[in-house]
């Protein structure tokens, strides 16, 4: 977790990969039916003021971004933990549609995708 809170971005960027990574992914599948927290924490995380998609550097904003699009798309249609999880993606909301009218193309085009995977998940 002290990769997450670095002041070098290359390791927060780094940190949030390997959470979404196939090894990192299978972890957190593996705890998500018994409840675990896990990932309202991250998303928690990824809504805290100076990192994840409110991070200034645009590399950790995409993988934030990555992270989101990854957790809305593997939801189940009415699975147990929808509401914990829909309940932590709000907050990060305001701050997606602010990157929605960034300067940076790319981060508006993140930003506005993501925007639009949360929209149409279950």
């Amino acid at each position: 977790t002290c990769c997450l809170f670095s002041k070098r971005w290359q390791l927060r960027e780094s940190a949030i990969r390997t959470i979404i990574s196939s090894e990192g992914a299978a972890i957190l599948a593996k705890d998500a039916p018994q409840g675990s927290q896990a990932i309202p924490t991250l998303l928690l995380y990824l809504g805290a003021k100076g990192y994840g998609v409110s991070d200034t550097l645009a590399n950790v904003f995409f993988a934030a971004c990555d992270v989101i699009s990854q957790v809305v798309t593997a939801l189940p249609p009415k699975g147990p933990n929808l509401s914990h999880v829909s309940s932590s993606i709000l907050p990060l909301l305001p701050e997606l549609m602010l990157k929605a009218g960034d300067n940076n193309s790319r981060v508006r085009e993140k930003a506005s995708l993501t925007l639009m995977q949360i929209a149409v998940s279950p």
